[in-house]
């Protein structure tokens, strides 16, 4: 899987996973920890926009090179990343603690938290 396509999966893992704990927790202490990590990652994926118009500008006004903007901005998307995948793993837990889930459901969780962990090494 390339970089690219890394935060994407880890998106879809996490939204998958979190209708799973949301539709199965209700209020309790894992969906309030779920709705302030999304919080967080919506804030940083906003700055991390914010930042990459910015980093475009000055890579137009050559105050830095595409090398070094690119740079900065991987640095900052792997911030995002890291959130995502800790927003995922908290939800992927939050649903298997729920009394039903059926085993073959288990297991897929299991192996979308291990693609999880797995995903950025």
């Amino acid at each position: 899987m390339t970089t690219a396509k890394k935060p994407a999966a880890l998106l879809v893992a996490a939204a998958l996973a979190t209708s799973l704990a949301f539709g199965a927790c209700g209020g309790n202490d894992a969906t309030d920890d779920l709705k302030q990590q999304g919080e967080k990652i919506k804030t940083q994926a906003t700055q991390l926009a914010d930042q990459a118009k910015t980093t475009a500008q000055q890579v137009q006004s050559g105050e830095k090179t595409p090398e070094e903007a690119s740079k900065e901005l991987q640095e900052s998307a792997k911030t995002v990343q890291e959130s995502v995948k800790t927003a995922a793993t908290t939800a992927i837990d939050a649903a298997k603690e729920q009394s039903g889930v059926p085993d073959d459901v288990q297991k897929q969780l299991d192996d979308a938290k291990s693609q999880i962990q797995d995903s950025g090494n």
